[in-house]
């Protein structure tokens, strides 16, 4: 089974790359709200149709 976390609005305990750091950031200096999710890796077209 395909892992997708609850929705989230605040930033991950780690980041997976400086990119994504420096991404978080700047919505919190821009002050836009977001919405995330946790899911396991997708490799495939068929892996992403599970995410929604």
């Amino acid at each position: 089974m395909f892992y997708i976390s609850e929705i989230m609005t605040s930033e991950p305990q780690e980041y997976k790359n400086q990119l994504q750091k420096e991404t978080y950031k700047a919505l919190a200096q821009l002050k836009i709200p977001f919405e995330r999710v946790d899911t396991d890796e997708a490799v495939t077209m068929d892996d992403c149709v599970l995410i929604e």
